[in-house]
C-alpha cells in the first residue's frame, strides 16, 4: 500500500479520534475542574505531611532533636481543605497526631509546652470555621438547585445572606491562620530555648 492510499485511512482515524473527544468531552471535563484539581493538590500534601510526621518519629527515636522539631512543625496542616467533610476529619485528625507527639516529646525531653493548649484550641477553631464554611456553600448549592429545579430564582436576600456568612468565616478563617503561626512559633522556640546542640533524647 502506498503512502497516497494511506491518507484517508490517516483522515478517517483522526476524524474519529475528533468525534470520540468530542463525545467524551462533556464526562471528562467535569473531572478536571480547578476544584477537583485542587481537591487533589491538597489530598497529595496531605499525604506529605503524614510522611513528615512520621519522619520526625524516626528522627526522635533516634535522638536527633533539632531534625524531629522541624519536621514536627512542617508537619501541620493549615491550609484550606474544603472539600468534604470527611477530608476536613482527616485533617484534624492528622493535626491533633502531630499535637500528640509534642506531647510525648515534652514527656521524655526538657520542654515547654505552655503554648500547647493555645495551640489546641486554636486548631479546634479552625475545624469548626471550616465546617461552617463548608455547610454553608452545600446549603446555597441546595437551595440554588430547589429553586431552579421549579423554574425559580433565588431570592437576593438569601444570597446576601449566604454570602455575608461567607465572607464572615473566611474572615475568622484568615485570623486563625494567623494565630496559628504565630502560636507555633512561640511554641517551637520555647522548645528549642530548653534545647542545646549536645542534648540527646531516645525515646522507649
Amino acid at each position: 500500500m502506498t503512502f497516497l492510499n494511506l491518507i484517508p485511512a490517516l483522515l478517517f482515524a483522526v476524524a474519529g479520534l475528533y468525534a470520540i473527544y468530542v463525545l467524551a468531552k462533556p464526562i471528562i471535563r467535569p473531572m478536571f475542574t480547578s476544584f477537583q484539581i485542587g481537591s487533589l493538590l491538597r489530598k497529595s500534601k496531605l499525604k506529605k505531611k503524614l510522611s513528615s510526621l512520621d519522619q520526625a518519629r524516626s528522627e526522635l527515636l533516634q535522638g536527633n532533636l533539632e531534625a524531629a522539631l522541624i519536621l514536627i512543625e512542617d508537619s501541620f496542616f493549615f491550609d484550606p481543605s474544603l472539600y468534604s467533610h470527611n477530608f476536613l476529619d482527616a485533617v484534624y485528625d492528622h493535626n491533633f497526631e502531630v499535637l500528640s507527639l509534642i506531647i510525648q516529646l515534652g514527656k521524655n525531653y526538657p520542654a515547654n509546652l505552655s503554648q500547647l493548649p493555645n495551640l489546641e484550641r486554636l486548631i479546634q477553631d479552625r475545624f469548626q470555621i471550616q465546617k461552617d464554611l463548608l455547610e454553608n456553600s452545600f446549603a446555597e448549592k441546595l437551595i440554588k438547585q430547589k429553586r431552579s429545579s421549579k423554574g425559580k430564582q433565588t431570592p437576593e436576600w438569601a444570597l446576601s445572606e449566604f454570602s455575608k456568612k461567607t465572607t464572615e468565616a473566611k474572615s475568622l478563617l484568615l485570623r486563625n491562620q494567623k494565630d496559628l503561626e504565630i502560636s507555633c512559633d512561640l511554641l517551637f522556640k520555647s522548645i528549642r530555648s530548653l534545647h542545646t546542640p549536645d542534648d540527646e533524647v531516645t525515646f522507649h
